[in-house]
């Protein structure tokens, strides 16, 4: 999901995210949008993987940023009753956006892994049921204004930290291999090997 073919591939997947960010960091806070990020799009590279062809090779956030529109969703699935039509109005904004793109990913030699897509949808919209903060616990006291009790937030800084340290070994070894295997690593134009 650090990786990219070409300035337009990344351009796009940035656009997206300015777009669906905010809104999910917002639900989630800053700690649990980090986390829902990082194993969105895991998830969404391990389903393309698992269940598409073994020759083909796939890059890009997509499947995070997928993961992202999942969890809004299951953000107004879970918060629906508080959110009243906002919730209705999130869930609409997800499947249209979630249809176009699974649309344009089935056009011939689009290059598109819908896949990862939906498999970023799909851990991105079990992660933020899990994640989810209840606006009525909030609001009723039993919780803080997240939505989440001290031993909560300690879990998820642990499962976060953890991931974090995961990220950066996976770079790590992508980087190696990479050298090991005699090739350049290009980001943008500039060489990192």
């Amino acid at each position: 999901m650090f990786l990219h073919h070409g300035l337009f591939h990344i351009l796009s997947n940035c656009y997206f995210l300015t777009r669906i960010g905010p809104l999910a960091e917002g639900a989630y806070g800053r700690e649990r949008f980090l986390l829902l990020y990082l194993l969105s799009g895991v998830g969404g590279n391990l389903f393309g993987l698992w269940f598409g062809p073994a020759s083909s090779i796939s890059v890009g956030a997509s499947g995070a940023v997928f993961g992202l529109m999942g969890a809004v969703g299951a953000y107004a699935l879970r918060n629906k009753k508080a959110l009243g039509r906002s919730s209705e109005t999130m869930l609409q904004g997800v499947g249209q956006v979630l249809f176009l793109n699974l649309l344009i990913g089935l056009q011939p030699r689009s290059g598109v892994d819908n896949l990862a897509h939906v498999g970023g949808c799909a851990s991105g919209a079990l992660l933020g049921l899990v994640l989810s903060p209840d606006l009525a616990d909030a609001r009723s006291g039993r919780r803080d204004e997240t939505g989440v009790t001290l031993a909560g937030r300690l879990l998820l800084r642990a499962v976060l930290l953890a991931s974090l340290a995961a990220t950066a070994w996976s770079i790590n070894r992508t980087l190696l291999f990479t050298r090991m295997l005699g090739g350049r690593l290009n980001v943008l134009g500039f060489s990192l090997l």
